[in-house]
């Protein structure tokens, strides 16, 4: 009889470590050539027997862009006083402030966001650029401007464990009008420590939007 129930709880103990250790691996391709896009987000979990393929191309991304928007006015005659309260309200709230904590919140987390990007491991990141605006001095001042991202991202990647040099390149076209761009991302994460990581994060959200209310 005992082992009727050892069994089982064992069997689901090994379950839960192994998926506890098991990556996840995100693959994110992004195209922007001759004024087309596509984007693509791969995931692939448990040795591959999980795959999931998120492809945005540029016709869907067009026509949900294209697709018209109803504004009507739902609200009933007898709420009319209460809306206007609510938008009073809106009014009066200062989005100074509430931008001011929002930036706090960030800044209460930065510790732990550091942390955790520690266990995120990138082991490709591939960003090539091709641009031109036609004139040889709005291009040079943009390519400093791009050159000026490009170390802000290199900054960013030394938070995560980058098993690759990153692959960055620019590329000014001074003499014709172009915008191209390749990104290549791959990164692996735990299952366990992602589920953990997001559960913290969002803890100490709700902790800090909090404390910063009070």
């Amino acid at each position: 009889m005992k082992l009727l129930v050892i069994i089982p709880a064992l069997i689901i103990l090994f379950l839960l470590v192994y998926l506890y250790f098991s990556l996840i691996t995100v693959t994110v391709r992004f195209r922007h050539m001759k004024g087309s896009d596509q984007f693509t987000v791969e995931l692939k979990a448990i040795h591959g027997l999980f795959v999931k393929k998120i492809r945005i191309p540029e016709s869907e991304a067009q026509q949900a862009s294209m697709q018209p928007r109803e504004f009507a006015d739902t609200e009933p005659s007898g709420n009319a006083e209460k809306a206007a309260d609510r938008m009073t309200s809106a009014q009066n709230h200062d989005p100074l402030q509430k931008w001011f904590g929002t930036i706090r919140q960030f800044q209460n987390l930065m510790p732990m966001m550091k942390r955790s990007a520690k266990k995120i491991r990138v082991s490709k990141f591939a960003l090539h650029t091709v641009f031109g605006t036609g004139e040889a001095a709005s291009t040079g001042k943009l390519t400093g401007a791009v050159w000026t991202v490009a170390g802000f991202i290199r900054k960013l990647l030394s938070f995560f464990t980058v098993d690759s040099h990153p692959d960055i390149s620019v590329v000014p076209q001074f003499n014709r009008m172009t915008m191209e761009l390749e990104l290549d991302c791959i990164f692996r994460i735990r299952i366990g420590e992602a589920i953990l990581t997001a559960c913290k994060l969002f803890y100490h959200w709700k902790r800090s939007k909090q404390m910063l209310l009070h």
